[in-house]
C-alpha cells in the first residue's frame, strides 16, 4: 500500500473510531454509563496510538522510543479505566 493510501485509511479510520465515541456517549447507547466511559477510552487511546505510529512517525523510530509510547498508551489507558472504576 504507497504511503498516501495508507494515510488517508488511518484517516478515516480515525474518523469512524470518533463517529463510533459520538454513537457510544449518546444516551441512546445500550450500555450503561461506566461501559460506555470505558469504550470510549479504549477508542480513545486506540486513536491516540494510531496518531503517534504514524503521523509522528514512531514506526520508523528505534525500538525503545516505540515501546516507551507503547507503555505511556497502556499506563494511561489503565489508569484512565481504574478511575472510572474506583471512582
Amino acid at each position: 500500500m504507497t504511503t498516501i493510501r495508507l494515510d488517508i485509511s488511518i484517516w478515516l479510520l480515525l474518523i469512524f473510531f470518533t463517529i463510533a465515541s459520538i454513537f457510544i456517549g449518546t444516551d441512546n447507547f445500550i450500555l450503561t454509563d461506566k461501559l460506555s466511559t470505558i469504550f470510549i477510552i479504549i477508542i480513545s487511546i486506540s486513536k491516540v496510538s494510531l496518531v503517534i505510529w504514524y503521523f509522528m512517525e514512531v514506526k520508523r523510530a528505534e525500538i525503545w522510543l516505540k515501546l516507551l509510547m507503547a507503555a505511556w498508551c497502556l499506563i494511561v489507558a489503565c489508569g484512565l479505566i481504574a478511575i472510572e472504576l474506583l471512582g
